[in-house]
């Protein structure tokens, strides 16, 4: 969308523009803020879940002590990703 109160457009097709070249920009730049700020509870959630189920989740070789497998989480390149977001 074109803020019309900045441009016009003739029956030519010729466009001038009657504003502060900076007027588009700083627009630009507020929306990309709102994005980024609107998808912080999207992302929050994802890692939350994420944490939760590396918590939940055994997989490698069974520990002859215990008898189990190994929590996801206990990983040191899981951990340090996921934690690292937290």
């Amino acid at each position: 969308h074109m803020p019309m109160r900045f441009t016009h457009v003739t029956q030519d097709g010729e466009v001038t523009r009657t504003g502060l070249d900076k007027a588009g920009y700083v627009t630009m730049m507020e929306l990309r803020g709102l994005m980024v700020f609107d998808c912080r509870d999207c992302l929050a959630k994802a890692c939350t879940i994420a944490v939760r189920y590396s918590a939940v989740r055994r997989q490698g070789q069974v520990d002859k002590r215990t008898g189990l497998e190994p929590q996801v989480l206990s990983y040191a390149t899981q951990r340090h990703r996921l934690l690292g977001l937290v």
